[in-house]
């Protein structure tokens, strides 16, 4: 049953609305969203910025962690991580028509000593098969490992794989 509609009450500051009526004070609404536009999405692009400006490792490229068991980079998506000041490493990129299967067959690449999490860590991620979009999940282990548990593998998104490292 969706839920029931309400008409919010702007309600002028140092007023008080009538029991019951779903009331706002519109003047802080207007001060809570400016704030949001102003530090908070300042913040968010702040960070995005800083992230883009990381020097990310494509994976693949030489004297880079290579590509294991048929995975190769979707077309315009090629694998990158990257450890921020943080210590938290980051992944991105897309990859193709590579083996799924829990354990080691199922590796897309291996992260290098330093990138690695302090214990496995298993992420839900989308694929997409020939009809339409398909939950995954990617391990990455504390050896390295990142590999694919199960989905698809026709384009397997690593987009949002974020951990600390150990």
């Amino acid at each position: 049953m969706p839920a029931p509609q309400r008409t919010w009450v702007d309600v002028p500051t140092g007023t008080t609305p009538a029991p019951g009526t779903p009331a706002v004070n519109a003047a802080f609404l207007e001060e809570v969203e400016t704030y949001l536009e102003t530090e908070v999405d300042g913040v968010i692009d702040d960070f995005a910025t800083h992230v883009e400006a990381l020097e990310w490792i494509e994976v693949g490229a030489v004297d880079e962690p290579a590509f294991e068991n048929s995975w190769v980079a979707a077309s315009g998506r090629t694998p990158e991580f990257v450890k921020d000041a943080h210590g938290s490493v980051h992944l991105r990129g897309a990859v193709t028509t590579g083996t799924v299967a829990v354990g080691d067959t199922s590796s897309v690449f291996t992260l290098p000593a330093g990138y690695r999490p302090p214990i496995a860590q298993l992420f839900r991620v989308a694929s997409r098969d020939g009809s339409g979009p398909v939950l995954a999940e990617v391990e990455v282990t504390t050896t390295g490992k990142v590999r694919v548990n199960y989905g698809n593998n026709t384009l397997l998104a690593l987009d949002g794989v974020s951990f600390q490292a150990a």
